[in-house]
């Protein structure tokens, strides 16, 4: 598990945004631990600020805001991609709608930006260290967001599978976006090989 707490101490940030723009690698061999905390760990956090530079800018400007390891942020839709759905939705609908379910979760960037839309979202991620990052970054997004603090996201850890097995209710929309790569970081095209498997959802 990612120890969230720990590396929002001010000293691990302030570290943190000093070495941005250097070499994480090299930083790496000079460190062992930094304040306590492992290495590997706070490179996790330098590549990720690197990364949403471009990628999540407004999550780059936010304080506090914790970063997974590089697969889950490469994977997750970049902020204007996730607006430009959103921006879909509004122009198709016309209305704010009540609920929307998100059954691939990840880092929450969709989410996050479907809560600018529906008043409630629920947020459904198998990976509890990815769970309690983007739950946590939500916390601190919808504090710092005029567009959302008035709409709620509830954070499920468990499968799209459990989760659909247990909801109760009806959704306005049913968002999925699977993982189209292997346990061994392989790609994949076929829609039953994607986790979770569409096909059989």
């Amino acid at each position: 598990m990612v120890p969230i707490q720990e590396l929002l101490r001010q000293e691990l940030q302030e570290f943190i945004r000093q070495h941005e723009a250097d070499d994480y690698k090299k930083l790496l061999l000079k460190h062992g631990t930094i304040l306590g905390v492992a290495f590997s760990l706070i490179a996790d956090q330098i590549s990720g600020r690197r990364k949403a530079k471009l990628k999540l800018p407004s999550w780059y400007q936010t304080k506090n805001i914790i970063y997974p390891p590089s697969v889950n942020l490469e994977q997750c839709s970049s902020e204007a991609t996730a607006d430009y759905k959103v921006e879909i939705l509004k122009q198709s609908l016309n209305t704010r709608f009540n609920k929307a379910l998100d059954l691939t979760g990840g880092f929450g960037v969709d989410s996050f930006s479907l809560s600018s839309f529906f008043k409630e979202v629920d947020y459904v991620e198998p990976d509890e260290n990815l769970f309690e990052i983007a739950k946590h970054n939500h916390t601190i997004l919808r504090a710092s967001s005029v567009q959302h603090p008035a709409s709620t996201i509830y954070h499920h850890n468990t499968t799209a599978e459990k989760f659909l097995d247990t909801a109760r209710g009806t959704y306005d929309l049913i968002y999925i976006d699977p993982s189209r790569r292997s346990k061994g970081n392989q790609k994949i095209f076929r829609l039953a090989d994607c986790v979770p498997d569409i096909t059989l959802l």
